[in-house]
């Protein structure tokens, strides 16, 4: 078996690959990586900081972001060693066949979960603004009220088209509108805060 770390003290230059012509811009990669990095758990933060407080918060955000740029590190440092530019290629090329299956199995797990998560707050979320929106509290048990429909609804109409799209490039539009929108989220979170402040318990 190839011994991973002495690999990684050799240092190639990636080989050109067919997706070349097809490579995301430098823009777009920085937008959707972005877009990835704040996401939806940015929503989570307040409520996190709120049960373990200011300090231990910020520890343990500090402690995953070293975390993170430690993992990113050796990311970019196996795929210019080996020359890959996907994760399974890359498992393969340090662990053989278990590193390339152990690889996947992660993948599989992180994305279904993620998938999971996303779901729950798109059913704890836009439920009740479909609720307000229809506006009928005399037949709360109408199909299209139901947040299982809600989530199928938004399944069908918003992720389905994301997931098809062959090129991630193009995912560049709908990450500057999620962007946009934890933006406005942010600033109606922390007006809103001022505004109790004000008017009081």
């Amino acid at each position: 078996m190839i011994n991973a770390l002495e690999v990684m003290t050799e240092t190639t230059v990636l080989k050109p690959t067919e997706l070349d012509s097809e490579s995301a811009s430098p823009l777009s990669t920085g937008i959707n990586l972005t877009n990835t990095v704040v996401g939806a758990g940015v929503v989570a933060l307040p409520y996190a900081f709120a049960s373990m407080g200011i300090l231990l918060g910020s520890v343990m955000v500090l402690i995953i972001a070293l975390l993170a740029d430690y993992s990113l590190r050796l990311l970019v440092r196996t795929a210019a060693t080996f020359g890959y530019i996907s994760f399974e290629h890359m498992g393969h090329a340090a662990w053989g066949t278990r590193g390339r299956v152990g690889v996947q199995c992660t993948l599989l797990v992180l994305l279904l979960g993620s998938l999971v998560a996303y779901l729950v707050i798109i059913a704890d979320s836009l439920t009740p603004i479909v609720r307000a929106l229809a506006d009928a509290p005399a037949d709360p048990s109408a199909v299209y009220l139901q947040s299982w429909f809600v989530v199928m609804a938004h399944t069908v109409v918003v992720i389905l088209p994301l997931v098809l799209i062959r090129r991630i490039d193009t995912l560049k539009y709908s990450s500057v509108l999620s962007l946009v929108s934890v933006a406005l989220l942010v600033i109606f979170v922390i007006t809103r805060s001022f505004t109790l402040d004000a008017v009081g318990p």
